[in-house]
Formats: C-alpha cells, structure tokens, sequence
C-alpha cells in the first residue's frame, strides 16, 4: 500500500519560500536582461557608421548568449515548480539549451555568410547526442506504473472498523 505523504507547517512553508524566491529570481533576471540588452542596442545604435548593414550589429551577440542562459533558468523554475523528476529536469534543461543555442548559431551563420552553411553540422549531431540521451535516459530511469490500490474488502473494512473500538477501549482502560 502507498502512503500520503505529510509534510509539517513548517516544510511546506519552506517549500512555499524557496519556490517564491526562485520565481522573484528569473523576475530579476529577465529584468536586467531586457534592461541591459535596451542599452547595449543603444549604444550599438549610436556608435555605428551604418546602421541597415546587419554585421554592424554586435548587441545581438550578448542578447541571444543570455537568452539562453535565461531560458534555462526559466525552464528550470517551471520544472522545479511543477514537481518534474530529475530525469525529466535534465531531458527539458539539455533540449531547452539545444534549441535556444542553435537559434544563437542559426544568427551567427547568417550574419556571417548571409547563409545558413556550417550551422547544419552542429545541429545535427548535437541533435542526434540530445536524441541518444533522451534513449538512454528513458531506458536507465525507466518509472513503473503506480500499482492500484485495490479497494479493502468488506471483511477487512469490519476488521479495521473492530480494531478502532478496540483501541478506544485501551484507552479508557
């Protein structure tokens, strides 16, 4: 038979805590990063010659290297918040890092060959490590179903119902 699990005043306070400290925190930093990225572009803006020729832009470069870094932060805090076993944190967090970075690569690629060229080859074969892993991942930490519960019988609910009064009597002795 599985049990509830019961947690103290006190833990679920804790629990409440670190998870609004975790929310207030990728707050923060989306914060700074809109902030931050608001003033790189100025500065770009206001520092180069040409402003429709697109390599000219290097603020881009610092905005999608955070970016990644903020969406796992992100990811992180809506697995933690969720409940999401470690195994699964670890599948969401790598994909969230593949996809995010090979944005950042797919940018790179045509802003410095007006063409989308080497950018096949990382994505690529990271995309087939990501896809090892998810297998691998799925056969190590393979999760059995949850066994049902099967309802007590009525001789055992007669039981249980017996052993209480039992019990009161013990008491009262």
């Amino acid at each position: 038979m599985s049990e509830d699990v019961k947690f103290s005043e006190e833990s679920l306070r804790r629990i409440a805590s670190q998870k609004i400290s975790f929310r207030y925190s990728v707050k923060i930093h989306a914060i700074f990063y809109i902030l931050v990225n608001i003033l790189l572009i100025a500065i770009n803006a206001i520092f180069i010659s040409d402003i429709f020729l697109l390599s000219n832009w290097w603020a881009i470069y610092p905005a999608l290297g955070w970016l990644i870094g903020l969406m796992i932060h992100a990811s992180a805090y809506a697995l933690y918040a969720r409940g999401t076993s470690n195994a699964t944190r670890g599948i969401v967090l790598h994909l969230v890092a593949y996809i995010f970075t090979t944005l950042f690569l797919i940018v790179i690629d045509f802003i410095t060959t007006a063409t989308l060229e080497w950018v096949l080859y990382p994505t690529l074969f990271w995309g087939l490590g990501m896809l090892g892993h998810l297998i691998i991942s799925a056969l190590v930490t393979k999760e059995k179903a949850p066994k049902v519960e099967e309802k007590p019988s009525k001789k055992e609910r007669a039981i249980e119902k017996k052993m209480k009064k039992m019990r009161r009597r013990m008491k009262n002795v």
